[in-house]
C-alpha cells in the first residue's frame, strides 16, 4: 500500500496501490505534458521533460540544475528517508553552498536547529526542545539520516513551517478564522488561484469529499493553501543568494507543480522579480510482482510484454520534472504505530484522546479518557515523557499500557508486529502467509505449515521463503507471536494476556541440536520472573 504524503488536518488518507496508482495519473498541472504517460522501473528515476531515464549521478547533476530542489516525500517510507541522504550528500559535491529545508520543522525551531548543528544539543535535546513529538511528527529516526549528514557536512538545517495552530485555525473557520497576530505571521494568501489545486486536493481526500459540507473542504483547503504559501515564503527567505536549498516536503505539497512550487513563481512575480530555478522530484511506487505470474501488455500481444516480477510504474508527466521509482513494501513500515492520540486529561495527566479506526489499537479494550498509568513498567513523567516513551517502540516489542479508569487499574497490550496483509487482501511482497501445523515452542522439530482450519488458526510468516514467526491470531488482534530461528525453531514467544505467573516474554537458547537449553522469562516490565 502507498500512503500519499499531504498533510491534510484531521483526515487520515489511506489508499490501495490502484488508488495511489490513479492519483500519478491524473492530466494536471503543465498543459504540454499533462495527457503524456510515462513508466520506469524500481531503482531508477525519469526526466520528464526529456523523457530519459536517469542512474543516481545522472539525477543529482539533474537535481543540481535547481536553485529549489524540492524533494517530495512519503514520510514513512524508510527507503526514501535514505535515498534523501545520498542526494544531499550528491548535492553538496555539486553545489557547495547548500541549505536544507525540513517541513516537519518550524521557523522558530532556528536557534534549536542551529545548536544542534553546532554539536551543543544532541538528537534528544533538539526533540525535547523543539516539541517534536508533541506535533505529532512522524518517527524521528526516518528523518536522522539525511539530518545527520547535514551536519556532518556542514550544511544548515532551517525549518519551513509555521506553527500547527495557524493551520487548525483555518481548518475550524477558514482564513477569518486566523487572529491578528496569527494572521501577521502568515501574510495573505490566495485561495482561489488554481482549479486543478483544488481538484487535486478533493481527489487526496478520495470519497471523504463527498460526505463533507462544501464548508469543511473550503476550510480545509484554504489550510493546505496556507501550508503551501508559508513553505514558499520561508524557502525564499532562506535561500542563500549565491547558493541553493534541498527541501523535504510531503510530495502532496510538490506533485504536478500546483503546491510549493507554484507558489514560489506567484511571489516571485508579485515582487517583480526573475524566476528561481525549482527542480520538482516526486516518488511513485512500483506496482507488486503478479502472483500469479501473467505477463503484461496487451493480451494479444505475442510477448505479453514485461516480466511480471518487474513491473513499471506508470505515471503522468507533469507528476513533477522527475519521478524517482521505489520498491514496493506492501506497505510495511520501518516503526510500529499503536493507533493512539494522546493527550492530557483534565488534571493533566496523559490520557487517550482518540482511538484511530481500523488500527491496533482500535481492537482492543482502550477507551477514550483512560489515563496512561505507565508504559512497560515506565510511569510518564508527562505527556511528552510518554508521547517519547511510545515513539521509542520498535517491530517485536509488547507494548503494555497500565490504564486507569475511574476508580479501575488495567493492563492493555498491543504486540507489535508488521501488518503484512493489505486492506485488499494482498500479501506484502517477498512475504507469503500460511496456516501452521501444531507446535511445541520448547520441542525441537521446526514449525510446519499445514491445510487451512479456521480464522483463529496459528499462521506461518515467511519472509523469502524462511519463516520468521507464527501468530497466533482472534479476529484482527494478535494473541501471540512466537519469533522463529533459522531452523524453523521457536527462540522467543510474546503473549498479550500475561499468563498465570505474569510471564508475557520467553527467550530460548539452544543448542546445536536444537534442545532448549535455557529458558528466561519477563514480565511486563522487562524484569525476570524466577
Amino acid at each position: 500500500m502507498r500512503r500519499i504524503a499531504i498533510c491534510l488536518v484531521s483526515v487520515v488518507i489511506g489508499a490501495a496501490w490502484a488508488q495511489a496508482e490513479e492519483l500519478d495519473l491524473l492530466p494536471l498541472g503543465d498543459d504540454a505534458r499533462a495527457h503524456e504517460l510515462a513508466s520506469a522501473h524500481a531503482g531508477t528515476a525519469y526526466d520528464t521533460r526529456t523523457g530519459e531515464v536517469l542512474d543516481e549521478p545522472a539525477l543529482l547533476d539533474r537535481l543540481a540544475r535547481g536553485q529549489v530542489v524540492l524533494m517530495g516525500e512519503e514520510h514513512t517510507s524508510m527507503q526514501q528517508k535514505l535515498f534523501h541522504e545520498r542526494v544531499l550528500r550528491g548535492l553538496v559535491e555539486r553545489a557547495p553552498n547548500m541549505v536544507l529545508g525540513m517541513e516537519f520543522f518550524l521557523r522558530s525551531d532556528r536557534d534549536a536547529l542551529a545548536r544542534w548543528s553546532a554539536g551543543e544539543l544532541d538528537d534528544d535535546g533538539l526533540l525535547r526542545e523543539v516539541g517534536w513529538y508533541d506535533r505529532g511528527s512522524y518517527h524521528w529516526e526516518y528523518y536522522a539520516p539525511v539530518m545527520h549528514a547535514a551536519r556532518e557536512l556542514g550544511v544548515p538545517v532551517v525549518g519551513l513551517n509555521v506553527d500547527r495552530d495557524i493551520v487548525r485555525a483555518v481548518n475550524r473557520g477558514g482564513l477569518a478564522g486566523l487572529s491578528d497576530a496569527q494572521r501577521e505571521a502568515v501574510g495573505p494568501v490566495d485561495v482561489g488561484g488554481s482549479a486543478d489545486h483544488r481538484y487535486l486536493i478533493g481527489r487526496y481526500f478520495g470519497e471523504t469529499i463527498g460526505l463533507l459540507p462544501p464548508e469543511w473542504f473550503e476550510n480545509m483547503y484554504s489550510a493546505q493553501c496556507v501550508w503551501d504559501v508559508a513553505m514558499a515564503r520561508s524557502i525564499l527567505a532562506d535561500l542563500p543568494p549565491d547558493g541553493a536549498m534541498m527541501v523535504i516536503v510531503g510530495a502532496g505539497h510538490v506533485a504536478y507543480d500546483l503546491g510549493i512550487s507554484r507558489r514560489i513563481a506567484d511571489e516571485r512575480s508579485a515582487a517583480d522579480l526573475d524566476p528561481v530555478e525549482v527542480v520538482t522530484f516526486v516518488p511513485v511506487t512500483a506496482p507488486p510482482p503478479d502472483p500469479e505470474g501473467d505477463p503484461m501488455g496487451h493480451p494479444m500481444s505475442a510477448s505479453g510484454g514485461g516480466a511480471p516480477e518487474d513491473k513499471p510504474a506508470q505515471f503522468v508527466r507533469s507528476l513533477a520534472d522527475v519521478v524517482g521509482v521505489f520498491e514496493n513494501t506492501g506497505g510495511i513500515e520501518a516503526y510500529p504505530t499503536v493507533g493512539l492520540r494522546l493527550g492530557a486529561a483534565e488534571d493533566g495527566s496523559p490520557a487517550i484522546q482518540m482511538i484511530w479506526p481500523d488500527t491496533r489499537a482500535a481492537a482492543l479494550d482502550f477507551e477514550y479518557g483512560d489515563r496512561v498509568l505507565d508504559l512497560n513498567g515506565v510511569r510518564p513523567e508527562d505527556l511528552s515523557h510518554l508521547r517519547r516513551l511510545v515513539a521509542d517502540l520498535e517491530w517485536g516489542d509488547r507494548a503494555s499500557f497500565l490504564l486507569g479508569r475511574g476508580d479501575e487499574v488495567l493492563e492493555v497490550a498491543v504486540l507489535l508486529v508488521p501488518d503484512i496483509v493489505d486492506v485488499e487482501r494482498e500479501v506484502a511482497p517477498g512475504y507469503t502467509v500460511e496456516t501452521a501445523a501444531g507446535f511445541n515452542p520448547d520441542g525441537t522439530t521446526p514449525v510446519a505449515a499445514a491445510e487451512p482450519i479456521d480464522e483463529t488458526s496459528a499462521v506461518l510468516v515467511s519472509r523469502d521463503d524462511a519463516p520468521v514467526r507464527v501468530e497466533v491470531r482472534h479476529g484482527e488482534v494478535v494473541d501471540e507471536v512466537h519469533e522463529l530461528d533459522d531452523a524453523g525453531r521457536v527462540r522467543r514467544s510474546l503473549y498479550r494476556v500475561a499468563r498465570p505467573d505474569g510471564t508475557v516474554e520467553i527467550r530460548r537458547e539452544r543448542d546445536g541440536d536444537g534442545v532448549v537449553t535455557r529458558v528466561t522469562r519477563l514480565d511486563r516490565t522487562g524484569a525476570v520472573i524466577g
